[in-house]
């Protein structure tokens, strides 16, 4: 019930809007005063959500009510009432925040527009309130965990799980962008609950929190979410996993903990993946781990510098487990090869950083032979110390993203088109050129785009933004502003209001880096 204070010098008319507002089932009239000083009294006592005042007023006038209120209580929206000789008046309540205004003589039809409005702008503040509430306390800081409802979640994860952010936006970032998931939520609950939607560790994950629905409606809700997000047709797997009890909100950040880790546990290679449970079992615990014959197989075959041999070992390995084969368990297969005396040169000292370089490539990868392709580069890269080739393979790469700065570049792309998978492309790239590939990438875009605004007049914006690998006009702004500190429009203008450069000057290469 959204409660409203009606401030209004005339009896008969603030009774009337009295009445037409609690005719609103989804608000109440809380009473009525007669003059802003009164009002802002009523207002310091608590529980008024909006206020509709007149303008002209003894005491204090509805225009001094807005200046204070605004100082003190921005966060309550206000309605001015208005005839049409006071319509300067309620001009210049707009400047003070005025949320709407209804004209006199009142009517149900005018107070009723008025009223919805508002009620949908109650909504989202509180809701949003609400969410802002929620990210708090999975943040660990339980602040207002207090006056939380119970809730459910979930969490979902598109393509596979990465334990580390890519360089280059992933499929799955991608995949989330294109998505409408809030919405998608929203439509499958019909209106079985209030869902939150929040971004997980990482970027191939989503979390959702639901409030005041039964456990049974989340089930529901989650099964015909996973049904639709594997119809995407896109041809990413997605994993959603939901908890299947009601959580107290002080629990919520352990439970959100608990999911993420259940991700690892029961994620298969390329596989979706539905689970509703208590999270209580590992899923993965029942398969075991390859033997030491195929450890053996696969440490002779990297001595021997053999990507055939390697790759073969690691295929059959894989598809031993007829395509069920559990990421945990293949980091554990991968381990063991790592830790063979034999190749302990080339390996970082810490096992952490080493499972991530593991992790990198099997959750970038989208079927087996991608999978063995990247896995046989990490694992003979290891031995290589060749550091010309480096910088040679270094240069290759700065040569294809100049030449494909236009066209969408991904971190599998450049895994596919170099064979070294992307964090080692990354590490490589930035020890030889001070920069990651996706931060020269968008340098290089930048200036390319600047060239076109210093030499072309006709050009759009958003047509230059296609030029150089933008099909999004907002996204490229936000990137152009980043680094050269103006939005495209402000460097066009402040370039034509400079004398033009030389034509045919050769760009300065140094700067892309």
């Amino acid at each position: 019930m959204i409660k409203v204070l009606v401030v209004e010098d005339e009896p008969l008319l603030a009774r009337v809007l009295a009445k037409l507002i609690s005719a609103n089932p989804s608000f109440e009239a809380l009473g009525v005063v007669y003059d802003g000083q009164a009002a802002l009294e009523r207002i310091a006592e608590g529980g008024v959500d909006a206020v509709f005042t007149d303008i002209r007023m003894p005491v204090m006038d509805g225009l001094e009510l807005m200046r204070r209120m605004y100082a003190l209580y921005p966060h309550i929206p206000v309605v001015i009432l208005t005839g049409y000789p006071e319509f300067s008046y309620a001009k210049e309540a707009i400047t003070y925040k005025a949320f709407d205004y209804v004209l006199k003589p009142l009517s149900y039809e005018k107070v009723g527009e008025a009223l919805a409005r508002l009620e949908k702008e109650h909504f989202a503040r509180t809701r949003d309130r609400r969410q802002r509430a929620f990210l708090r306390v999975l943040r660990g800081e339980n602040i207002g965990a207090e006056v939380l409802p119970d809730c459910m979640a979930a969490i979902l994860c598109a393509g596979a799980l990465c334990l580390s952010e890519p360089d280059i936006p992933s499929e799955a970032q991608m995949f989330w962008e294109d998505y409408d998931l809030e919405e998608s939520v929203e439509k499958i609950a019909m209106d079985k609950g209030s869902f939150f939607v929040f971004n997980g560790l990482l970027n191939a994950e989503k979390l959702i929190v639901a409030q005041h629905i039964e456990p049974a409606d989340m089930e529901s809700a989650c099964r015909r979410l996973f049904g639709e997000l594997n119809q995407n047709g896109k041809h990413i797997p997605v994993t959603l996993i939901g908890y299947n009890s009601k959580i107290a909100p002080s629990e919520l950040h352990k439970t959100a903990r608990r999911l993420n880790t259940a991700l690892g546990q029961c994620m298969t290679l390329y596989d979706s993946k539905f689970v509703w449970s208590d999270l209580s079992r590992e899923t993965a615990a029942a398969h075991s781990v390859p033997g030491a014959e195929s450890v053996e197989k696969a440490v002779e075959a990297i001595c021997a510098q053999d990507a055939e041999k390697l790759n073969a070992v690691l295929m059959n390995t894989i598809c031993a487990y007829k395509g069920n084969m559990p990421q945990k368990i293949l980091l554990q297969f991968l381990d063991e090869i790592r830790r063979d005396k034999r190749l302990v040169i080339g390996w970082d000292q810490e096992p952490a950083k080493n499972a991530v370089e593991f992790e990198n490539v099997i959750f970038s990868a989208s079927d087996n032979e991608q999978l063995c392709a990247a896995l046989q580069a990490l694992l003979l890269a290891k031995r290589w110390d060749n550091k010309q080739s480096m910088r040679d393979t270094v240069s290759r790469i700065e040569e294809y993203l100049i030449a494909n700065y236009n066209k969408p570049v991904t971190h599998n792309m450049l895994a596919s088109q170099f064979g070294f998978v992307s964090s080692y492309i990354s590490k490589m790239f930035r020890k030889h050129r001070g920069v990651s590939p996706s931060e020269f990438l968008t340098k290089y875009r930048v200036e390319k785009a600047k060239e076109i605004m210093d030499s072309r007049s006709d050009v759009l914006i958003k047509d230059i933004a296609v030029a150089v690998g933008y099909p999004d006009y907002f996204y490229f702004s936000k990137i152009f502003k980043k680094e050269t500190g103006l939005w495209p429009k402000d460097y066009v203008a402040m370039r034509r209001n400079t004398p033009p450069v030389a034509v045919g000057a050769p760009p300065d290469a140094g700067k892309v880096i």
